[in-house]
């Protein structure tokens, strides 16, 4: 028998992430807008701000694969998922839906209005509070839109948002030039501009090392016509570039030159409707109706950059990459390896991606019917496996062999791609929807040709493309069960409740003047109330016969709380026919009533009794309400 000798096993792995981000134009007059930061390294401040417990019940995952220790300096690898469901128009970061690499740590700005460094922030008048109309209207025309790039008013800061090393939170530059830290972290926080640009976000922790990001480790977006007429670049992503310890030690991280990188993103859809009077924006004519209908994108450009490699005391972990499956030209990573002082490789890893089969996947679905020349930009692709070529050698000498460990997954199918298929919060709720223009309070007041569109959340869909099970080097593994979010309000809760009784009568066939007597079990209302009482009289075969005075049927309501009775001897005789009796009867909230029901007549003839109440409380209770998004109900092992 052949016997293996392992060689050598290591868990490496490494982070870089993918860029796509939002812009909007503004319009004269309009509030500050919004720069997101790009979506993947949004992902890992979600991750850093530690907001995945047990209240917001979101998938997590967190894998750690590597940690690259220098003297007295570490630097943790992890890989991690986070989720609460499909969203439509989400983009894949370089590790796939839903997942993120952390190599060390960034910093992500959402550029509020103007970018900070660009901007002039005009001071707030000290007597806004009880100035006059004049002073409010002049602090807010310096904060709006203009077409000249040398009057660039900003109202607010810019958010800063860090995590790395275990420290995450959020910081802005006050008016003063100075950082100010908004969470509770201390942190000692410099931000160095050269002209109108940041270069380098500085932050020392408690024990004196020091984080470096920036430099030539950023990315940018492009903003047309977002900057008051100014078409530039905005840094929205600082990465990780060195760490310094007190020693002097280092670790220094390496990227690539800058390349361009494309989205499509930000579905927008809006109707207008014409005014009686061209004069008056609050004249309406009587059953309006829709004039036009406009739908757009945002095309979004990135200047980005690739993290290529880490290096410290002899020890390099190199990057490769791949070009993800669309025609975004960016790139996912494919494989990553760490080579010794000797430059021998000593760990491997190898990242493997697929279209999930019956996911949610390929580009949003922007209809060419209504917007024309959208391409097919950005792709969908799901993280499969995470393997290390592990080598083993045979006893005959021969060279080594290698077979794959390392982790594997899957995802829930299911979910649709159309951007008019999403919910208020952007989840897929899978509705064939024509406009994603919800139905408004008074649809009669508008004349349309579609449907109004269905936003309501639908967990169904939503599950779609979700990370449904983990299979560890092992074999062993774990699953995730998924429920909806829910949101509670507090609301009166009707109960409606029916109480059915079949009574027969049980004398002879012929006269039957015997009298059968039936109780109900006895109901409580909590609350006053009007009770319906039904009682159909039922005949079989047989029954037709004389003496129809031998037929009768008696209802009793007895109120056993306060004692009496409230519907006394009602008396239906055969010879009335089938007629059903309905009458309702007034309850008091927790009284107890009990209700008799008396026939005489032979077994063919019998009679049903229904009792029909509302069962709920007179005070509100907490009712739970289906939301938008899932999360985790069971794991499973």
């Amino acid at each position: 028998m052949r016997k293996l000798s392992i060689i050598l096993m290591c868990a490496v792995l490494s982070y870089t992430s993918a860029i796509q981000a939002q812009e909007e134009s503004q319009t004269p007059g309009a509030l500050p807008q919004l720069l997101p930061t790009p979506p993947s390294a949004a992902k890992l401040i979600q991750v850093g701000l530690g907001n995945i417990n047990k209240s917001t019940g979101a998938a997590n995952v967190s894998i750690p694969l590597y940690t690259l220790k220098s003297a007295d300096l570490s630097l943790p690898i992890t890989l991690s998922y986070l989720s609460q469901g499909n969203k439509i128009e989400e983009l894949c970061s370089r590790v796939g839906f839903g997942w993120s690499i952390d190599m060390g740590g960034v910093v992500t700005r959402n550029v509020m209005g103007m970018p900070d460094e660009r901007a002039t922030r005009p001071a707030i008048p000290t007597d806004l509070a009880a100035g006059t109309t004049t002073t409010l209207y002049t602090y807010l025309q310096n904060g709006k839109t203009t077409n000249s790039v040398s009057d660039l008013y900003d109202t607010q800061p810019d958010e800063f948002y860090f995590s790395f090393a275990g420290h995450s939170g959020k910081f802005i530059i006050n008016d003063l030039g100075v950082s100010e830290v908004i969470t509770h972290e201390n942190l000692k926080i410099t931000v160095t501009k050269v002209a109108n640009d940041i270069t380098i976000i500085t932050i020392i922790t408690p024990d004196g090392v020091k984080y470096i990001f920036g430099d030539d480790a950023c990315d940018k977006t492009f903003s047309d016509g977002f900057l008051k007429g100014a078409n530039v670049f905005s840094k929205t992503a600082f990465y990780l570039h060195r760490i310094i310890s007190p020693t002097g030690n280092t670790i220094e991280l390496t990227y690539s030159s800058p390349f361009n990188t494309n989205s499509h993103t930000g579905f927008a859809e809006t109707v207008t409707t014409p005014s009686a009077d061209p004069n008056d924006d609050n004249s309406c004519p009587a059953g309006h109706f829709i004039e036009s209908r406009n739908f757009s994108y945002q095309n979004v450009t990135n200047t980005v950059v690739k993290l290529n490699s880490i290096y410290s005391n002899g020890i390099t972990i190199n990057f490769l990459y791949e070009f993800m499956p669309d025609n975004s030209n960016d790139v996912r990573l494919k494989n990553f390896f760490v080579t010794n002082q000797n430059m021998v490789t000593v760990c491997e890893y190898d990242f493997s991606y697929a279209v999930c089969t019956g996911c949610q996947a390929g580009v949003p679905d922007y209809p060419n019917s209504l917007i024309t020349s959208v391409p097919s930009v950005n792709g969908r692709f799901y993280l499969m496996k995470v393997t290390q070529p592990f080598p083993y050698r045979l006893d005959n000498g021969d060279d080594p062999h290698f077979y794959d460990i390392g982790y594997s997954f899957d995802y829930y199918s299911g979910g649709s791609n159309s951007v008019f298929s999403q919910d208020y919060f952007g989840f897929d709720n899978g509705k064939l929807n024509q406009t994603s223009i919800p139905q408004p309070l008074e649809p009669d007041d508008f004349a349309v040709s579609i449907p109004w569109g269905d936003r309501t959340p639908d967990p169904v869909y939503a599950i779609g493309g979700m990370l449904k099970k983990i299979t560890y080097p092992t074999t062993g593994w774990e699953q995730f069960s998924y429920e909806p979010n829910t949101i509670a309000t507090m609301e009166v809760v009707p109960i409606p409740t029916t109480i059915n009784r079949d009574v027969q009568g049980i004398g002879s066939n012929v006269y039957g003047p015997a009298t059968m007597t039936a109780y109900f079990n006895s109901f409580t209302p909590h609350k006053s109330q009007g009770v319906q009482f039904t009682v159909v009289p039922l005949y079989e075969g047989g029954c037709a016969l004389p003496c129809g005075l031998c037929k009768t049927m008696n209802l009793i309501v007895r109120d056993m709380t306060a004692g009496g009775t409230l519907q006394l001897n009602y008396t239906r005789v055969g010879s009335e026919g089938t007629t059903p009796f309905i009458t309702t009867v007034s309850v008091e909230a927790e009284h107890t009533y009990q209700v008799e029901t008396d026939i005489s007549g032979p077994s063919c003839f019998h009679t049903q009794t229904v009792v029909q109440y509302d069962a709920g409380y007179p005070y509100p209770v907490p009712v739970n309400h289906i939301t938008g998004g899932l999360r985790v109900s069971e794991i499973s092992k």
